[in-house]
């Protein structure tokens, strides 16, 4: 192999290498639907949920689909109730977005046997107000939070 080819090789390699580091840190600055669920408290979570939607609506295609593709953990979450928020999320962002919808979230587990209302509440008339504004996504795992679950301020 002559010099020239060598070096022409060496520079390609570096260059993808470097497209590779620098997509990866691109990457890198958007929470993702994992790293939300991961061993923090309830409070932190909401925390990181909130900061992910920020991220996500201001992410390219590539971006947004790569912050929903790996499952969340629910090792922490007895209840299943934040889970299945974050499937729900995601279920109905790719549709908005035109993203393709992980596998992860049709499995049993994001879906609620018993209803479960926006902050715990027993007060019938808001949950009925629920009931009747909740996106489909949320309704249809049992999850009634409301028309502006995905609105930030």
């Amino acid at each position: 192999m002559s010099a020239d080819l060598a070096f022409l090789l060496l520079n390609n390699v570096l260059h993808y290498m470097y497209v590779m580091v620098y997509l990866k840190k691109k990457e890198r600055c958007h929470m993702t639907i994992l790293e939300i669920s991961k061993g923090v408290s309830k409070s932190d979570k909401r925390n990181r949920y909130g900061q992910f939607l920020d991220d996500f609506y201001r992410a390219d295609h590539i971006t947004k689909q790569a912050m929903i593709n790996d499952e969340p953990d629910s090792s922490d979450d007895p209840n299943n109730i934040f889970v299945c928020e974050l499937a729900c999320a995601v279920t109905r962002l790719a549709g908005l977005y035109g993203l393709e919808c992980p596998a992860w979230t049709q499995k049993k587990q994001y879906y609620l046997t018993e209803p479960h209302f926006a902050f715990d509440t027993k007060n019938a008339e808001y949950q009925d107000f629920l009931m009747q504004t909740t996106p489909k996504e949320y309704a249809e795992r049992n999850l009634y939070m409301g028309n502006n679950i995905l609105k930030r301020c």
